[in-house]
């Protein structure tokens, strides 16, 4: 899970080529950043409300970041499923537009996510 990995350890799996964690995960762990960032701004400022509300957004986005990589996971499995008859094309048909159905789950509380640190940072 991205949550427990060390920075250079997420970044070399990143950069290896591999279909997961990709931008998904990237785009949470950004959010994730920038929460943190609020959080303290929030405890400087004597907010400790927000500061609390930023924590837990930070702990929403990383279940988003480790949801994303199980989702696009679970795709590049789907299109690796055989297609050399017609029902094993249909049965991978079926496999990917589930996975895919999924995958767009965590993207979509990225954005969500987002949109409450913009809330906060106001």
């Amino acid at each position: 899970m991205i949550r427990d990995e060390s920075i250079e350890g997420y970044l070399g799996r990143l950069a290896s080529g591999e279909p997961t964690p990709g931008g998904g995960a990237t785009g949470a762990l950004a959010v994730a950043e920038g929460a943190g960032l609020l959080a303290m701004a929030a405890r400087f400022s004597g907010t400790e409300e927000d500061a609390r509300a930023s924590e837990g957004l930070i702990a929403a986005c990383l279940g988003l970041a480790d949801g994303d990589e199980r989702g696009f996971g679970a795709v590049a499995e789907a299109f690796g499923l055989p297609r050399y008859t017609p029902e094993a094309r249909a049965r991978r048909s079926a496999a990917i537009q589930a996975a895919l159905a999924e995958a767009v789950r965590p993207p979509r509380g990225i954005v969500d996510a987002a949109e409450r640190a913009l809330d906060l940072a106001e």
